[in-house]
């Protein structure tokens, strides 16, 4: 049998409940078969844990992973992340022989040059190291050479154990400092917004790590005391991977800064001569340990390699201090809420505060969910670029004419839903005209959340009519948006994989308008455009919704208040998620929380089922609580 053949049957076996022998010995052979499929392991894993302990399941693991001759990636990455890299070994018998493969030893000896800040190109190093397959690479850095646990700058033992291995103790402190700091020109569009202490609060505290970003745009460079002199040093590389933004310093020691999460926080040092990371604070240490930066390390020994010249290059010639072009990159995820909350709103940002004369270009490859990018920041539409998409970003290597900024931040000022609002204006001209002609004289309009899948409402089928006819009671002129898909104004190209999903969403939102009292009050928006929703979204009074991007669509670009529900796992936590703080233009909603009903669909390894449950609401509650929001939005209003 092939290994997909393998592992359909492994996971027939568990779908068609055999015996608990069979299914193990099904996903053994599947597993060795498929030796990077972390999903596939994943699925066993939740078996074998209704079993057996964590300890015999890595007995079990290791033991697979002892009969073969060759890594089974999955099996140590899931040792790894249950028992630490260090405890590796303890499970798997053949791991020192591992260890010692031909493979492992070059990528130790490349790693060496790395931290030397000088590539040997003799023999055929470099040819004969970029023939070896990325997942070893990314092993001999998750399993094999692990990281010691990460330092914090703020913490005095960890600053005494730094000092004993050379570095100045004031240079860490003032550095750790300097990331902490916020600008008056970013805290002022945050307090301007008069949102309540809370959240204005909260919006500063996370912001300040990733100021430093604003700073490089102003001065054209980015600067750092080395670690164990203090002399003043400048990056000599830029790229991003994975979402991280890497800058390549040479102080006494080479060692890089790494910036991540989804403001492009910086997060801390890494020093790969001596395999520590130093993290900036402690609310960043979680950010750099040996799970997280594997990947990355690999890619970055890799690139190293590949422009070897380049590299010894930039790290030989002097510090260059003076002024370079800076590039802003916005990063590709494939979810339009990340674009608004994380990255236009970063863009947004430089621009309020007047530096769009600063960015040489923006990269962005993404999805554009609501239209040209140009359509709604024109300030930088002539220096746009739109490359070939790729986790790798890199569009000016070891340059010492020019440095990378990732747009970044964790807030959304109002002016950025207003661009967006004022660009989808005159793209759809026509539609902004009827929409605002439908809703002139409907009170209230009420937007309407549907979700599939995960976190969603089992009975919403049955209950939002409900819903909508006990509203319609009391305000015969409401009229109901109904929501759950939207498609991207461009580069609809594989659209075609949400087709089952849109299908699934639109026979529930069809049923919901057969079974209400007055269906010409109801109007379906499944399968519009971002554009169209933002149209619709500014002329909300209210809305109810799961928790999630249904939420954003909306909260995001209204201040009309909102029911939220939740799952359990959410209960007291959903304060601290981003619909409730992120954008300047909306309250905070009222969150709801719902009973556990079903597993939702797990679409990750590291993903908890818990964190996807679907629920059950009562429905006379979720009546109340609108009901009570719209009779307050009427006094509001009438004050």
């Amino acid at each position: 049998m092939t290994p997909s053949e393998l592992a359909e049957c492994a996971q027939l076996t568990m779908a068609n409940g055999l015996p608990a022998a069979e299914i193990d010995n099904a996903f053994s052979a599947a597993v060795i078969a498929n030796p990077n499929d972390r999903l596939l392991l994943a699925q066993w894993n939740d078996s074998l844990r209704s079993r057996f302990s964590d300890v015999e399941i890595g007995n079990l693991l290791g033991g697979l992973q002892a009969e073969a001759s060759q890594p089974i990636r999955s099996v140590l990455l899931a040792l790894r992340d249950d028992f630490g890299s260090e405890h590796v070994a303890d499970y798997c018998a053949n791991f020192q022989a591992l260890s010692e493969s031909e493979d492992l030893k070059l990528i130790k000896d490349a790693w060496m040059q790395i931290s030397r800040g000088s590539i040997e190109t003799a023999d055929g190093a470099v040819a004969r190291l970029l023939t070896v397959p990325h997942e070893i690479f990314e092993l001999y850095f998750a399993v094999f050479a692990p990281m010691i646990p990460t330092f914090v700058m703020s913490n005095n033992k960890d600053l005494l154990a730094l000092e004993s291995k050379g570095y100045k103790i004031e240079v860490m402190k003032s550095t750790a400092q300097r990331f902490s700091w916020i600008g008056s020109d970013l805290s002022d569009i945050i307090t301007s917004h008069g949102l309540d202490t809370w959240r204005t609060e909260k919006i500063i505290s996370v912001e300040r790590r990733g100021y430093y970003k604003y700073e490089i745009l102003k001065t054209g460079n980015f600067m750092l005391e080395d670690p164990w002199t203090g002399e003043a040093i400048a990056a000599r590389d830029s790229f991003r991977i994975f979402g991280r933004t890497i800058y390549t310093f040479l102080g006494s020691k080479l060692f890089f800064v790494i910036c991540g999460r989804q403001g492009n926080d910086a997060l801390g040092l890494f020093v790969p001569s001596e395999n520590i990371a130093i993290a900036f604070d402690s609310t960043t240490r979680g950010q750099l340990n040996t799970k997280l930066l594997s990947n990355v390390n690999a890619v970055l020994l890799k690139r190293a390699f590949r422009m070897h010249e380049a590299f010894n290059s930039a790290i030989s010639s002097a510090s260059k201090v003076e002024a370079k072009a800076v590039i802003v990159h916005i990063e590709k995820t494939e979810n339009f809420a990340h674009h608004l909350w994380n990255f236009y709103s970063s863009l947004d940002h430089m621009i309020e505060m007047g530096l769009q004369a600063n960015i040489s270009r923006v990269v962005f490859s993404g999805t554009r969910f609501f239209g040209e990018l140009g359509d709604f920041f024109p300030e930088v539409r002539s220096v746009i670029d739109r490359p070939i998409r790729n986790n790798i970003v890199d569009p000016c290597p070891f340059s010492q004419s020019e440095i990378l900024v990732g747009a970044g931040s964790n807030f959304m000022a109002r002016s950025l839903p207003e661009r967006l609002i004022a660009a989808a204006k005159i793209s759809y001209s026509d539609a902004a005209s009827d929409i605002a002609s439908i809703t002139e004289n409907a009170y209230p309009v009420i937007w309407i959340g549907i979700r599939l899948k995960d976190k969603s409402w089992v009975s919403q089928a049955k209950g939002i009519p409900l819903i909508i006819d006990a509203i319609s009671e009391q305000y015969p002129n409401a009229l109901f948006l109904l929501d759950a898909f939207s498609l991207p104004m461009m580069d609809q190209a594989n659209i075609s994989q949400w087709e089952s999903y849109k299908s699934q969403v639109s026979a529930i939102s069809n049923t919901i308008v057969a079974n209400v009292r007055a269906p010409e009050r109801v109007v379906d928006l499944v399968g519009n455009t971002m554009g169209e929703s933002v149209l619709w979204a500014s002329k909300v009074d209210a809305y109810f919704s799961p928790l999630g991007t249904s939420q954003h669509k909306v909260g995001w670009f209204s201040d009309a208040p909102g029911v939220v529900y939740t799952s359990p796992v959410f209960d007291g936590k959903a304060l601290t998620t981003p619909g409730a703080w992120a954008a300047g233009i909306s309250p905070t909603p009222e969150f709801v929380t719902g009973q556990p009903a079903s597993a939702g669909e797990r679409r990750g390894v590291s993903r908890s089922r818990e964190a996807f449950e679907n629920v059950e609401l009562d429905v006379a509650d979720i009546i109340e609580r609108l009901l009570l929001l719209l009779a307050k939005n009427q006094v509001e209003k009438a004050t």
